[in-house]
């Protein structure tokens, strides 16, 4: 049996016309590598990621003859789904005896939409680390939609998905292989300055799920359901990312510190053996889940950044949006952290749910009263799945359902009526945001003395001149 995996070109057609295209980050793709971990040993895969091609079709042409592969496996996103098309349009055409496998977040979200299409032989709703498995040896499951059967029957497992949104062998995710990086060639991916110490990064998730119910975010494939890996397992897979040659670590979890003490023993176990690879908290941190004796710990085990999904600086917004975090926690938490020595990142997001004009000056100012040393500003997009976009759905207000267009940081394409913005408001305050916080002559100086101590001051100044000039 052979499966090629397939990473849909997405970095560099989400990132290069915006205003972070300097920053655009560069992974291999954990889900492949994990749900490829997981399989047994008789089963050959391969990855092809097509990010690093100009022409991917031909990319994709050429891999599919000189490996002949019996599955194609793809993980879609939102703003991959036209990519996924056009990948299984190829197949489609000229390989007609393949099978197509896809799951992620956007198939999960409109798993009975994609049932009446024909690209795909097989559909992975909610979490797919097993499901292969019982595709490869033609057994069903709870999860997996087979396009062979009716559609009824299929339309009954997402009705069922739907109401349980979990299964008892996804609660112990320890369980879970490592994740099979040497798939990869993991000397091709870079990150900027700003967002690594060293090349190439490796992503570890640590633990499944969050109980917090903001707005804006889509919980259909891990749920509310806060799984975590013991604190054990952690180390010995930073270790591991260690041997196969990773020299950054970033945390992708939605709440690492969900359980403080389980992220703090994480902490205590990397002191112990010494572990000398930096790290980062790069996927945010809530500011109610951290304290100073974390920081202290994390800063000792070798972490040299954390980020914190801020979002808003205004109060009212912030209890809209159900964030449940408070402006005084912000500031104690983000405060604490610089105190402790850390990097600091903070995420910000400008048209949320009951946003206006005042609202969004308010977290504008906040952001630059901030100690933070980056600041990152986002158009709140409303992403099938949360409860932003059946908002906007239900009052009619989507002005497009072409996914290619649901991109964080691009302003030319309007998405949405906001009820209190136009998308010209919308664009102008963000790209006021990034003048307005990076162009402060203190701000400035300060990231010019540290740039000279850490040596980036060629890097930062080609970002400024790139990216901030023209945002």
């Amino acid at each position: 049996m052979r499966i090629l995996f397939v990473n849909l070109p997405s970095a560099l057609e989400v990132y290069k016309k915006t205003n972070v295209r300097a920053v655009t980050p560069s992974y291999p793709n954990l889900s492949i590598a994990t749900i490829a971990g997981n399989l047994p040993g008789d089963v050959k895969a391969k990855v092809i990621d097509l990010d690093f091609f100009e022409d991917f079709v031909s990319a994709l042409k050429e891999k599919i003859k000189s490996f002949k592969p019996d599955f194609i496996g793809m993980e879609i996103k939102t703003v991959t789904f036209n990519a996924a098309e056009i990948v299984s349009g190829v197949i489609r055409e000229n390989y007609t005896d393949i099978r197509i496998i896809a799951g992620g977040v956007h198939v999960t979200t409109f798993a009975t939409d994609l049932l009446k299409t024909n690209y795909f032989d097989f559909l992975v709703i909610g979490e797919g680390d097993y499901a292969l498995n019982k595709i490869f040896n033609n057994e069903d499951d709870f999860n997996i939609l087979d396009l062979k059967v009716s559609l009824e029957e299929n339309i009954k497992k997402i009705e069922n998905f739907s109401k349980t949104k979990s299964n008892p062998k996804y609660t112990n995710i320890n369980d879970i292989a490592f994740p099979k990086w040497d798939m990869f060639d993991i000397t091709k991916y870079y990150n900027s300055r700003l967002t690594a110490r060293a090349n190439p990064v490796g992503l570890i998730e640590t633990s499944r799920g969050c109980a917090f119910q903001c707005n804006f975010c889509n919980k259909n494939t891990f749920g509310s359901f806060y799984r975590t890996k013991a604190a054990e397992r952690v180390v010995e897979e930073f270790r591991y990312l260690k041997k196969v040659g990773f020299r950054e670590i970033h945390i992708i979890d939605d709440s690492f510190t969900q359980d403080l003490n389980r992220a703090k023993e994480i902490c205590e176990r990397l002191i112990k053996i010494g572990f000398d690879l930096p790290w980062s908290m790069f996927s945010g941190v809530r500011v109610d889940k951290v304290d100073k004796e974390f920081f202290s710990l994390a800063k000792r085990a070798g972490a040299w950044s954390v980020s914190f999904g801020i979002e808003s600086g205004n109060q009212e917004i912030l209890d809209r949006i159900r964030k449940k975090t408070k402006i005084a926690q912000i500031e104690k938490a983000v405060k604490a952290a610089v105190n402790e020595g850390l990097n600091t990142f903070g995420f910000f997001i400008i048209g949320l749910s009951g946003d206006t004009e005042k609202s969004v000056m308010d977290t504008i100012n906040f952001a630059v009263s901030l100690p933070l040393d980056i600041a990152k500003f986002d158009i709140c997009i409303p992403y099938p799945g949360t409860s932003f976009y059946k908002e906007l759905d239900e009052d009619n207000r989507l002005l497009t359902k072409d996914w290619s267009k649901y991109i964080v940081h691009q302003t030319d394409s309007p998405l949405f009526i906001h009820p209190n913005l136009t998308w010209e408001q919308l664009s102008y305050y963000y790209k006021l945001s990034y003048k307005k916080y990076f162009f402060r002559p203190k701000y400035i100086l300060k990231r010019f003395v540290r740039d000279i101590k850490m040596g980036d001051l060629l890097f930062e100044a080609k970002y400024f001149f790139t990216s901030i000039l023209n945002a």
